[in-house]
């Protein structure tokens, strides 16, 4: 049961406020996949947990957390079809099911089974059930899977608009560019054997300004946004572009100083690295 326990409280911290409604196309394991499923009547995936960072603990502590979240995997399986819908979900410790839960969805009904409660079965007319598990105090199942909804910073969001803006960037530094090799290598990502590299003087900045500002803003809510318009980079920017040995993008690179509109200065660095392997894609993301 202790295993059961630590399996389930892990998986509830990486979905915490997201809850576990049966629509695909509102929320799953995670509301920010709702887009990439809004429009796919069946999805299986498989998720596996590791941890990166964890302030304030040292590398010692993480590596230990990491060696027991390599055991655990988390899967679904999700099916719509038009306002009906299933979820069917399991947590698994080296292979074997620690928790299952299923919710599905009938003309706005919502019936709910999990192994955590045996030969119980939840019914809402209104709620979905598993959406209430994972809701903070005072928010109802509907809230917990629209929580985030008015987050300062939504990464998904970034790097859709990233991949969208950023090549208007690193085209527009080449007149102000040096190309040469490079040696940069970016954890997880890979190896950038090119680069573009600008140092940009303030004027140059002024007539790329649009450019940096799209850049700067993606993934970013309005009130960010609108002191973004207002922010010039009076002592220039380093705007660089690294490709990998296959020619292709992985990394845009920022560092310079900010000036806001009250006349406040700010160091900035900014790094985007990413890459495509098959179908897994990995994005990195520091501002």
């Amino acid at each position: 049961m202790t295993k059961r326990i630590v399996a389930l409280t892990l998986c509830l911290a990486m979905l915490a406020g997201c809850g576990m409604p049966a629509q695909a196309d509102t929320a799953a394991l995670d509301a920010a996949f709702s887009r990439w499923f809004q429009d796919v009547p069946e999805v299986h995936f498989t998720a596996t947990l590791q941890v990166n960072t964890l302030q304030p603990f040292a590398d010692t502590t993480v590596n230990l957390l990491n060696s027991f979240l390599k055991h655990v995997t988390v899967s679904a399986d999700l099916q719509s079809s038009g306002e009906n819908s299933q979820t069917d979900a399991q947590i698994a410790l080296e292979g074997k099911t620690a928790a299952d839960w299923s919710e599905s969805e009938q003309n706005g009904a919502y019936t709910f089974t999990t192994s955590l409660l045996p030969r119980r079965t939840l019914t809402s007319a209104q709620t979905s059930p598993a959406g209430l598990f994972t809701a903070k105090d005072g928010q109802n199942g509907q809230s917990a899977a629209n929580a985030g909804a008015d987050q300062a910073f939504s990464s998904l969001d970034a790097f859709t608009q990233l991949q969208q803006c950023y090549q208007a960037l690193t085209d527009g530094i080449a007149p102000y560019a040096t190309e040469k090799k490079a040696n940069y290598n970016i954890k997880n990502v890979g190896k950038g054997v090119w680069s573009r590299v600008a140092h940009l003087t303030k004027e140059q900045c002024d007539g790329l300004v649009s450019q940096l500002r799209a850049v700067l803003a993606c993934g970013m809510d309005d009130a960010y946004r609108a002191q973004l318009a207002q922010m010039t980079f009076e002592n220039g920017l380093t705007v660089a572009l690294y490709r990998n040995a296959d020619d292709k993008d992985i990394c845009v690179y920022i560092k310079g100083n900010a000036d806001d509109a009250d006349g406040t200065r700010r160091k900035l660095t900014f790094q985007w690295a990413f890459a495509t392997n098959g179908q897994e894609r990995t994005d990195t993301y520091r501002f």
